[in-house]
């Protein structure tokens, strides 16, 4: 069935077909339409989950709609052997390997991902995603939407002009939006609570999606999604300890930080200005402290947090001028977060308005 569905002109004939004969759901992100199509409910149910926060639609499939086919397999086969023979080695990204070839004169990047065992093709010209999806994937449910839907999805915005930055978002009581980017275990989710803790409005612990305006200018919208929190806040600071989590995984707590912050209708607008942007890192101190960081260093770190940065030249050209942009208008800083944040959260909004 796998050979078959990846063979030459199958498999877009039955993603195609799969998109009006099984259930599917329609949402809208940054004025796109996402249709994601499957015939297993229970897959459907993680995504519609996972975008919940984004509003259904209805609208009929124009150039722009980018559509998300998820094909359940009975094998657990490695997925990895039906990669096509002529694609090409893009980058390997822990879990995850990157292939690509050329199809039709357009691009085709192929999406391993070793750990749960699934292999997604994505057509970023056209908006196509396949995912085939083994029975080892599913055990994995929170890796499924967060990690593999996810990735693929952030790859075919790109295309459409909207550029993913790793980064979480706060808006301070004086409408000042303020980015804290960095990779995982930076402390993101642990410093984006603690300000929403003392008063500030949270609006991501994650991730931005950038884009131009008309005059090429950045704008940016949350990407709206559960805030997975270090699971063991829900006991350290009182104000969540009657907080429900969705799940745990690992270490981490999934909860619904917009619903609890009260911010799910802040994080649906379009912010054009950026009043500071914070790189945190877990210094073990006992007192936090911040430092002004030079313009080139943060630009490269914005550049490390971009999704996909190298991948079309034309759309890099664009990224890298709205992150100039963004940093040339913004005072940047490196925050060395030590134990006292931990053992007051209102610390926090004490460092970022002395």
């Amino acid at each position: 069935m796998v050979e078959s569905l990846w063979a030459s002109g199958a498999a877009q004939a039955v993603s195609d077909a799969l998109t009006y004969l099984v259930s599917s759901w329609d949402f809208d992100i940054c004025g796109l339409t996402v249709s994601v199509a499957t015939p297993d409910s229970y897959l459907l149910s993680l995504c519609q989950t996972y975008f919940r926060f984004y509003q259904q639609t209805s609208s009929r499939f124009s150039a722009s709609t980018i559509r998300i086919n998820l094909i359940p397999v009975s094998s657990s086969t490695d997925l990895a052997q039906y990669l096509p023979q002529d694609a090409e080695f893009v980058g390997q990204q822990e879990i995850t390997t990157v292939w690509k070839n050329r199809r039709c004169g357009q691009e085709r990047y192929y999406f391993h991902f070793t750990f749960g065992n699934a292999l997604f093709r994505v057509e970023p010209e056209r908006g196509q995603i396949v995912g085939i999806i083994s029975p080892n994937a599913l055990e994995w449910p929170h890796l499924m939407v967060n990690t593999y839907v996810f990735m693929t999805l952030m790859l075919a915005l790109r295309w459409r002009g909207l550029y993913h930055l790793h980064t979480a978002a706060v808006l301070a009581p004086s409408q000042g939006l303020t980015l804290i980017c960095g990779g995982q275990r930076a402390g993101k989710t642990t410093l984006t609570t603690a300000l929403g803790i003392a008063g500030w409005h949270p609006l991501s612990d994650d991730g931005v999606v950038i884009k131009a305006n008309d005059q090429g200018q950045p704008e940016m919208q949350a990407f709206k999604r559960d805030f997975h929190l270090a699971a063991a806040l829900l006991q350290q600071w009182p104000s969540l300890r009657q907080i429900e989590a969705r799940y745990f995984y690992y270490d981490r707590a999934c909860v619904d930080g917009l619903s609890l912050f009260q911010t799910e209708a802040l994080a649906s607008q379009t912010f054009t200005q950026v009043e500071r942007v914070i790189f945190p890192q877990v210094s073990g101190e006992m007192n936090s402290r911040l430092a002004p960081m030079p313009t080139n260093e943060a630009m490269q770190r914005l550049i490390g947090q971009s999704m996909f940065f190298p991948l079309g030249r034309t759309h890099t050209q664009t990224q890298m001028a709205l992150l100039t942009t963004l940093v040339k208008n913004t005072r940047c800083y490196r925050l060395f977060a030590g134990t006292d944040i931990w053992e007051n959260p209102h610390r926090a909004v004490e460092l970022l308005t002395a």
